[in-house]
C-alpha cells in the first residue's frame, strides 16, 4: 500500500472492493457513474479510507423511530398484527 502526502493509505481497486464487500466490476461501475470519489494517478485507480467511508455514510439508510414506522398499525390481512413485527418476520 502506498502513502499519500497526508499520510493516509491509498487502496487499489481490489482492496477497496474487499473493504466495501462488493465486486471489482461493481466498484468500476460506481467510478464510471461518479457515485464514489476516487484518485487517479496516471492509469491507476485508487481510493482513500475517507472516500470509502464517505460513500458508506452517504448510502446509509437511517432507521425510523418505531412510533413513526407504524408499530401499532395493523397490516392489511393481518388482523391487529403490528406492522413492525410483520416486517421483521420476512427477514430470516
Amino acid at each position: 500500500m502506498q502513502e499519500s502526502p497526508a499520510g493516509e493509505g491509498l487502496l487499489d481497486v481490489s482492496q477497496a472492493a474487499t473493504r466495501l464487500h462488493v465486486s471489482r466490476s461493481y466498484l468500476y461501475q460506481l467510478v464510471e457513474a461518479k457515485a464514489i470519489e476516487h484518485v487517479r494517478l496516471g492509469r491507476r485507480l485508487l481510493f482513500t479510507e475517507a472516500q470509502l467511508q464517505a460513500y458508506v455514510l452517504a448510502n446509509t439508510v437511517k432507521a425510523e423511530p418505531m412510533s413513526e414506522a407504524g408499530k401499532y398499525l395493523p397490516a392489511a390481512g393481518a388482523a391487529g398484527a403490528p406492522v413492525a413485527a410483520l416486517r421483521l418476520e420476512g427477514r430470516r
